[in-house]
């Protein structure tokens, strides 16, 4: 009788453990949900007939695992190997939730399989994604996909034998033909997967179908690849049909640098600590030139590089990998070679190692004379914790004693890069930034973008004493937001973008521009022909302008608003084209 009431109690609680464990993992599936679809309980969410499907969508996706977990384990005689290995397969599974959450976070979009290619790379930015990347809800997130996985466990310590009681059983059954009945009714309203992932990306599928349909559809898209002989057609630029205005000048033949800044967000340019300008150079610069408040950056697959592929080609770069591995350069014409047949020659200059984002060969395939990295600087310009100071002094004695004028150079930072500790102790006490008022992050950005604008005072003097007859096209922006001070909203990133020439009148322009507006803008100013593979256009034009971003996002202003619309079908032609040049036509 008291061994029967010991076996009763252990079954109790052995199936309450198994309750905690759906619900732990439950949980864990549900948070990355959570964020894909920003539903946020609290307020009128239960009076909304929508948001109430979109709740109950998100549970039936995020039940659905820990339900076929425990019929698959119910479906085979219960042995410690066979536990263990399920509880392998969801430790593996909770690490994955974590890494593509973390993923979204920042870049707002789901993470591809393509990516993998670039795992070489992060231990380069671990500490990067240690300080910033890692919120308080992705701890959350990680805690409770652990927490499952050891009570999964913790059933293997205990009887093995002792069957999984009924009412689970009929839970699960429940759950998973409520999952399967759900993805039934998305594919009837919304139609395939695999063509949803095609045309509109990871975040709305996984919105539509749940995770596991998302990647499933990501598996039989990479078993089939594309057919790059197949030609997509050219759709035009973004902004085709808008004039052009009539009083910007021509330039005759400037040398052109262009200065790729690391993480420079648009509002640390005015910020001040006490009365203290935190980068007063670049403060005072705006007013001098033309500057652009309203500019987006494009950061996909790529990274900081998109930055330059969006700049350099003026084609918008793709989300699933770093488009520079992929493209077929031998259909693209970027601004290199159209500088280069007007006898402009082009430099790069990167204190970091040519191999990162593989830029040595995407350099030397777009057209570039010559690529400095960091096989030609010496410290304190050489490497992850290069000093744009010393980054600067020793580009421009190569560009003496490398490089014909006419010129295009092209700088990539790289001292602001996160998690910003490349910076002198000292420039944190001159500004006076107590550890009251700042986090440690914060202090960290703004003492490294203090050093940031000191670097560019200093460029802007090295420009006047080795090329003192003014004709210098000067154009400065950054290549993403730092996530410290300006956050991207829904993956959206505005950058602040300079353009600087004596014969440019100062002003500030508001109308949305991008980065792949940069090179037609180039090519405006100095009156040449643009590329037929473009799609950006010359930021001096009339009337109100559109932006497009890869994932079918349009930004527009009306009056002083900036509008951002979600899934445009009409930008449909623009991703197709860029996927297509990329590589990745389906």
């Amino acid at each position: 009788m008291i061994q029967m009431t010991k076996d009763i109690g252990n079954d109790q609680r052995s199936h309450r453990t198994w309750w905690v464990f759906i619900c732990l993992l439950a949980a864990t599936v549900a948070y990355a949900h959570y964020d894909i679809n920003e539903v946020f309980f609290s307020g009128n969410v239960f009076r909304e007939w929508w948001t109430v499907f979109r709740v109950l969508k998100i549970a039936i996706f995020a039940f659905a695992f820990p339900a076929m977990l425990v019929l698959l384990i119910s479906f085979r005689p219960a042995s410690r190997r066979y536990y263990w290995v399920v509880a392998g397969l969801t430790l593996v599974f909770t690490g994955g939730i974590f890494v593509v959450v973390l993923y979204m976070d920042y870049f707002c979009k789901i993470l591809n399989f393509d990516k993998l290619s670039d795992a070489g790379n992060l231990s380069s930015v671990a500490s990067q994604i240690a300080i910033q990347f890692i919120k308080p809800h992705s701890v959350i997130l990680l805690v409770c996909g652990l927490a499952a996985v050891a009570l999964l466990i913790r059933q293997v310590r205990r009887r093995t034998e002792a069957a999984i009681r009924r009412g689970l059983i009929i839970f699960c059954y429940t759950s998973v033909i409520a999952y399967f009945s759900l993805v039934g009714l998305q594919v009837w309203r919304f139609g395939s997967p695999v063509k949803k992932l095609v045309n509109y990306g990871g975040v709305l599928t996984a919105s539509h179908y749940g995770f596991i349909v998302a990647y499933a559809s990501m598996i039989v898209m990479h078993a089939t690849p594309p057919d790059t002989a197949t030609v997509v057609a050219y759709p035009g630029t973004i902004n085709k049909d808008l004039p052009r205005r009539p009083d910007i000048p021509q330039l005759t033949r400037p040398n052109i640098f262009m200065v790729q800044v690391e993480s420079l967000d648009q509002h640390v340019i005015d910020l001040c600590v006490g009365n203290e300008q935190v980068m007063p150079f670049l403060h005072n610069l705006k007013s001098q030139c033309v500057f652009f408040d309203t500019c987006f950056t494009h950061h996909n697959g790529g990274g900081s590089s998109d930055a330059e592929f969006a700049t350099l080609l003026s084609i918008l770069p793709i989300v699933a990998h770093n488009g520079n591995t992929t493209a077929l350069y031998h259909n693209i014409d970027g601004l290199a070679h159209t500088l280069k047949r007007s006898n402009y020659f082009v430099s790069a200059f990167h204190p970091n190692k040519g191999s990162f984002y593989h830029r040595k060969e995407m350099y030397s395939k777009i057209g570039a004379d010559i690529f400095f990295d960091a096989d030609w600087f010496t410290a304190p310009a050489h490497g992850w914790y290069a000093q744009d100071l010393a980054f600067f002094e020793q580009s421009f004695q190569l560009l003496r004693k490398h490089v014909r004028q006419p010129f295009l150079a092209y700088f990539i930072t790289i001292q602001s890069h996160g998690p910003f500790r490349n910076h002198d102790d000292q420039t944190t006490d001159r500004l006076h930034l107590s550890e009251d008022q700042f986090d440690r992050v914060m202090r960290d950005y703004l003492a490294s973008m203090r050093e940031v604008d000191s670097a560019l005072a200093r460029f802007f003097q090295l420009l006047k004493e080795q090329y003192p007859d003014g004709n210098n096209l000067v154009l400065i922006y950054g290549d993403h937001t730092s996530d410290v001070i300006d956050k991207s909203k829904s993956g959206t990133e505005e950058i602040p973008l300079f353009i600087v020439h004596p014969a440019l009148r100062s002003e500030v322009i508001s109308e949305p521009v991008s980065l792949i507006d940069i090179a037609p803008t180039i090519t405006h100013l100095l009156r040449i022909e643009s590329d037929k593979t473009w799609q950006g256009d010359t930021v001096f034009t009339v009337g109100p302008r559109q932006v497009a971003l890869i994932d079918l996002t349009r930004i527009t202003r009306i009056n002083n608003d900036v509008i951002t619309e979600r899934t445009c079908d009409s930008l449909l032609p623009f991703r197709r084209y860029s996927r297509y040049l990329q590589g990745e036509h389906q």
